[in-house]
């Protein structure tokens, strides 16, 4: 039993390290207006009401945080939830490596994905794009058993059920679907085509089978199923879309600057470049994949809806075509060579480094860049500080208290970061109940309202009753600020 384990022991410390790396002061970052309605959505599952995400194509998330019920942790489980996924997306990439590259190969593509900014920024979130690159690292694992590997029927099944599982994590994950069909061309055997094939279609019969339920499900409940929402962030004109896409592309090196770091861009680049020239299917089917995401990303998103994190799903295909490049030098390369790249390899790492011990301890200091992450993660009204620090405040007071708020992303995130068993109780009274001069009904003297600023200047004077401010809590810059205030009707 010994000398079988002992093989595996540096890669099982690989994934532990991995897992700390990404739990480490988990809540350091507050939560982000999206994992608000997450948290609420999953806690509306044990009422009965499964499907509240599917009007926005993310269901799979959502059903993993209910699984944690009571919420006991709120946030910090529900971003564990998804980082389960991804310690066994991460796994799949060591295994990748390992089966189709070599040993030097897997370790270099998990160093670069477990130190890269882009990827630990985003992977403990608890938002659909996070999981995305473990569901694809999964699908590209089983469809490589599956097609390439000629294993049991099997491992088609568990490949469409992962297929689904993406699909249903995030509607737009459907270009998943494209995997299996390039893996079976890439690795195609004339001598066994016909079991390719049948393999293949055995996959995409799994998907179906297990998509099938929920999509009459959810046709029963008269659900777009999230393609509506998908739709509308596009463009719709071949004109529109050269236009967009051009902002799209002028914006990217701003983020690639702050997700990658350029030092480590630059060794990346180095090694995707080595990677392609060995021209090893594994790495030309990863080059091709990552470029083909890419390009359908940027060109079917508009510059005002398009996300850094919806690039996510490339870097694991780029960590994969990395490893391949540094198989290829490192294998060419005498012992001294080899010395002199790895601490090249170390000085690169240094300022990615930085910005992952930053996530830890102070993340209002990141070098996000400009609008929109900055502003979304940190300094706006969509990030969760001010939110968190009014939670920590009224719930330390032990005291019962209710905290009443006009919009629905405030309510759900100061929810995600009330402790659990506290007697502040927040509340949402959208502004179609407040009737001019007048309270909601059941408002008491003693309830609080907080409103968010500079976004809700406009509210008090909607709402026609008397507020008093009480405190005010600022975010990184002081670009926006929350105020809770008392309510006097007017007279």
């Amino acid at each position: 039993m010994g000398r079988r384990l002992k093989p595996a022991t540096p890669w099982l410390a690989a994934i532990l390290l991995w897992w700390w790396v990404r739990l480490h002061n988990l809540l350091q970052l507050p939560a982000f207006i999206d994992e608000g309605a997450q948290l609420q959505w999953a806690r509306l599952v044990w009422r009965m009401q499964p499907f509240h995400g599917a009007s926005d194509g993310k269901l799979l998330g959502i059903w993993l945080g209910a699984a944690l019920w009571p919420f006991a942790g709120g946030l910090w489980l529900l971003r564990v939830a998804g980082l389960l996924v991804g310690v066994c997306g991460f796994a799949a990439l060591l295994a990748t490596a390992r089966r189709w590259l070599g040993a030097r190969a897997a370790v270099v593509a998990a160093a670069l994905l477990l130190v890269l900014p882009h990827a630990h920024f985003f992977e403990r979130m608890a938002v659909a794009d996070a999981v995305s690159p473990a569901l694809l690292m999964l699908v590209l694992w089983s469809g490589l058993h599956a097609l390439a590997a000629q294993r049991t029927r099997a491992w088609a099944v568990i490949c469409g059920a992962l297929l689904a599982a993406a699909v249903l994590a995030k509607l737009s994950n459907l270009v998943f679907a494209a995997i299996p069909f390039l893996i079976a061309l890439v690795w195609l055997r004339p001598a066994v085509w016909r079991r390719q094939l049948a393999a293949l279609l055995q996959i995409y019969l799994a998907a179906v089978v297990v998509l099938l339920p929920v999509w009459l499900a959810l046709t029963l409940v008269q659900s777009d199923m999230g393609f509506d929402l998908l739709s509308s962030k596009g463009p719709h004109t071949l004109g529109e879309t050269i236009i967009e896409t051009g902002k799209i592309v002028r914006s990217l090196p701003g983020s690639v600057a702050a997700y990658w770091t350029m030092p480590l861009l630059v060794l990346a680049g180095l090694l995707w470049a080595a990677g392609l020239a060995s021209r090893r299917r594994m790495a030309l089917f990863c080059g091709f994949a990552a470029a083909a995401f890419l390009v359908l990303v940027v060109t079917r998103s508009t510059d005002g809806m398009f996300e850094s994190r919806y690039l996510l799903p490339v870097l694991p295909l780029l960590a994969l075509l990395a490893g391949a490049g540094a198989e290829r030098l490192l294998g060419a390369a005498s012992a001294r060579a080899q010395m002199l790249l790895s601490l090249l390899a170390l000085g690169a790492a240094v300022p990615a480094l930085q910005f992952v011990m930053l996530t830890w301890v102070a993340p209002q200091q990141l070098p996000l860049g400009a609008f929109p992450d900055r502003w979304e993660y940190i300094t706006g009204w969509p990030s969760g500080f001010a939110l968190r620090a009014v939670a920590a405040e009224l719930a330390g007071r032990n005291a019962p208290l209710t905290v009443i708020t006009v919009d629905q992303g405030s309510w759900e995130r100061l929810q995600a970061h009330l402790p659990y068993g506290s007697q502040v109780r927040a509340v949402v009274r959208p502004l179609k109940d407040w009737r001019a001069g007048r309270v909601p009904p059941g408002m008491q003297p003693d309830d609080l309202l907080l409103l968010d600023h500079p976004r809700d200047d406009g509210v008090p004077q909607q709402l026609g009753v008397g507020l008093s401010a009480v405190e005010t809590y600022y975010r990184p810059q002081r670009e926006s600020w929350v105020t809770l205030y008392r309510v006097q009707p007017a007279p």
